[in-house]
């Protein structure tokens, strides 16, 4: 009898430590924001162009900084926001660049005890900074909707997937008023956590257009509260390539050292406890993955697609630039979507 009891004492530490940490959960203080800064540096990233001979100036030939500051939640003069729901997806898109600023899981509960309050895995909150962004880039910044340039119009405000429809498509438009036309199609399917987000170039300029397909995904370094001493769940980048597979790179990798690799397909990603979100494009082209820190005050970090170069003929519609957005709701599920349509998206 007198040997069992420490092994009860030993229990009993345990269970008061898991109630404590709970009741730090619910009622302790939480961490607060840094101080907001002006501007967030510009995520397009100092690498070369996939084509040493391309004419299209590389990503670091973008030094502007007008990118929507993380926390004001305020779309960009000349900007606005549109809402797009389906029944798996709430967002928010704004038609600065057509980046997707905000994504709530309507089928995603926090709690079982508040049904209402739902995950949200986008969001310009200063402290869980999580946005996604896609553009073109050109020989200069008037030949192509760059995602901290370019206001695209769109003909309403709100988008809703109705009942009886199984999917959604949404069109933001962008001209440079010299015969240039860019249409920024989204395309949502019910009950799909994947976004196609495509780029039309219509080319009557009449001169040949040359540019190339980006996207990227920008994230703050922050951490779900949900961990603990006994469970601790992976939070940071992913990049897969067709040589080296999947490869998990972690905030303080992402802070010391830019990523820069060339592949046949491969995605882009930022993993969470249960969540992830990827750009994936069309895996039978030529793609760089590259990353970069951003050194802001909130720690905000940077992956990055960029497709090899497109042209368009003067006069004629020009070529279509695609990736898809996945914002799978967990793992299992991004298996699951991963084994239809890209056997590689797993981990």
């Amino acid at each position: 009898m007198d040997n069992l009891r420490p092994i009860l004492f030993a229990l009993l530490a345990v269970v008061l430590f898991l109630l404590y940490q709970a009741w730090q959960e619910d009622y302790g203080s939480r961490p607060v924001p840094p101080a907001q800064p002006a501007t967030v540096e510009s995520s397009v990233p100092d690498v070369p162009p996939p084509d040493s001979s391309a004419e299209v100036p590389s990503p670091a030939s973008s030094t502007s900084t007008a990118v929507p500051t993380p926390g004001t939640g305020k779309p960009a003069a000349g900007s606005r926001i549109v809402r797009v729901k389906t029944d798996v997806f709430d967002l928010e898109i704004n038609t600065l660049g057509g980046t997707i600023v905000s994504a709530k899981l309507p089928q995603m509960p926090i709690s079982l005890d508040t049904p209402d309050v739902v995950k949200q895995l986008l969001t310009t909150d200063p402290y869980r900074f999580y946005v996604a962004e896609s553009g073109l880039i050109g020989s200069d910044d008037n030949m192509a909707p760059k995602h901290d340039k370019a206001i695209y119009t769109a003909e309403q405000t709100d988008y809703v997937l109705a009942d009886g429809e199984d999917s959604l498509r949404l069109t933001l438009t962008w001209n440079n008023g010299e015969g240039l036309e860019v249409s920024k199609h989204y395309t949502f399917k019910r009950g799909l956590y994947d976004i196609l987000v495509e780029h039309e170039v219509k080319n009557n300029s009449g001169q040949t257009w040359i540019g190339r397909a980006y996207q990227q995904l920008k994230r703050s370094d922050y951490k779900e509260e949900t961990e603990s001493a006994f469970m601790v769940f992976y939070t940071g980048g992913g990049i897969y390539t067709a040589e080296d597979k999947f490869d998990k790179i972690d905030f303080d990798e992402l802070e010391e050292s830019n990523v820069n690799k060339e592949t046949t397909g491969g995605w882009v990603s930022f993993l969470q406890h249960y969540f992830v979100g990827a750009w994936v494009p069309a895996q039978d082209q030529r793609n760089t993955l590259y990353s970069k820190d951003l050194n802001s005050d909130f720690r905000i970090h940077a992956l990055h697609r960029a497709q090899a170069q497109q042209t368009a003929q003067g006069g004629r519609r020009g070529s279509r630039a695609d990736a898809r957005l996945w914002l799978p709701g967990c793992h299992r599920q991004a298996d699951v979507l991963g084994a239809r349509d890209y056997p590689q998206l797993r981990w």
